[in-house]
């Protein structure tokens, strides 16, 4: 397992002050100057995560990392040396572990609910062998039965049974990683590693084989909501639309490589542990009610009705709002009963291009 707890609970402290900061009434409660600050500070060490994380994308395409090595080297008894992926992450994860031992003082945990959920939706399933497993990976993966695979039984503090598959092609120049559920063989997710040449096709055109690829694989009615480019990878996030309700906890994630349009990730966990018919998708609120609800100085640019998790789990109705102000652009959620403002989240700047051997 790639050594990335502290990093995991780091992010998701993170998550839960600046959600708690963001719903709340702040003409009631307004941010105080120690909030301030350490929202500022957040900034500055996410912006320094982001780097380092960047810089070891860079530093596997450079210097050709599979994740057979990051396997040999955890498998390993002794510590890996400089320069190797594993101890990048592990200095990436010791580096969150120091954020968060100054930031907080409680050990709070990280958030399993999806896959709670995924267990309760596979429980049910046909059991299948790992053989059965390896065929349905494969066939996943649009792969040729007769590449070489094997499988290895998940760790036992998964609320799920499952396998995850690796998959060498017969050229030795790219390997493949899927986690499968035993019940059902749901991907859960998966990855190539590969060495990717420069970009030979856009966004756009990628966005296309994105939606193609879930298309072939039976999910139907999405919508892309996201693309972004980081380097030579585009990627790509897909909701099911419902009666024009985007549905934001079924989300998919689709990575394309932007030099054959071929995939290289895939993140179908939310989707396959909470994608099941809503029958009250009608809001209480008008389009003008919840847009006056906004701040006087946010122009609307787009808006669409989407349900969302709130903090407490639990799914909204909701206006989504994409706003512009001061130059920025932000997406806000104002619930579509009570126009109460679920959450804002300023959309992201282009990602720059990293150009480096080792950290």
């Amino acid at each position: 397992m790639i050594p990335a707890k502290e990093t995991d609970q780091y992010l998701a402290n993170v998550a839960e002050f600046s959600y708690e900061t963001a719903v709340r009434d702040r003409d009631e409660e307004p941010l105080t100057d120690e909030e301030y600050d350490k929202l500022e500070n957040f900034y500055s060490q996410a912006k320094e995560i982001k780097h380092d994380l960047r810089t070891v994308q860079a530093q596997a395409l450079n210097n050709d990392f599979r994740w057979s090595d990051v396997e040999r080297d955890l498998m390993s008894e002794q510590n890996p040396g400089e320069g190797t992926m594993v101890s990048s992450f592990k200095s990436i994860d010791q580096k969150a572990k120091g954020f968060s031992e100054n930031n907080w003082n409680d050990d709070a945990g990280f958030s399993l609910d999806v896959n709670k959920r995924l267990a309760k939706v596979v429980k049910d399933k046909e059991e299948l062998s790992e053989e059965e497993i390896i065929k349905k990976a494969k066939a996943f993966l649009d792969l040729p039965n007769t590449v070489d695979a094997k499988a290895e039984k998940l760790g036992e503090g998964m609320p799920y049974k499952g396998y995850q598959v690796v998959i060498e092609d017969s050229d030795g120049e790219r390997n493949y990683m899927i986690d499968m559920t035993e019940r059902g063989g749901l991907p859960v997710w998966a990855l190539q590693s590969r060495d990717i040449t420069e970009p030979k096709i856009g966004l756009n055109e990628a966005s296309e084989r994105a939606k193609e690829f879930l298309e072939d694989k039976g999910i139907t009615d999405v919508q892309l909501v996201d693309s972004k480019q980081y380097d030579t990878i585009g990627t790509f996030q897909f909701v099911p639309v419902k009666d024009d309700v985007r549905l934001y906890p079924d989300a998919l994630i689709v990575e394309i490589a932007l030099d054959d349009g071929d995939l290289v990730g895939f993140k179908g966990a939310n989707y396959f542990a909470n994608h099941r018919e809503r029958h009250d998708l009608s809001p209480a609120l008008t389009l003008d009610d919840a847009l006056d609800e906004l701040h006087p100085n946010l122009k609307s640019r787009e808006e669409h009705l989407a349900v969302i998790e709130n903090q407490n789990g639990d799914e909204v109705l909701t206006y989504e709002i994409f706003a512009t102000m001061n130059g920025d652009t932000y997406r806000i959620y104002l619930n579509a009963d009570t126009g109460f403002e679920e959450e804002v989240k300023r959309m992201q700047e282009a990602e720059p291009v990293y150009d480096v051997d080792v950290i």
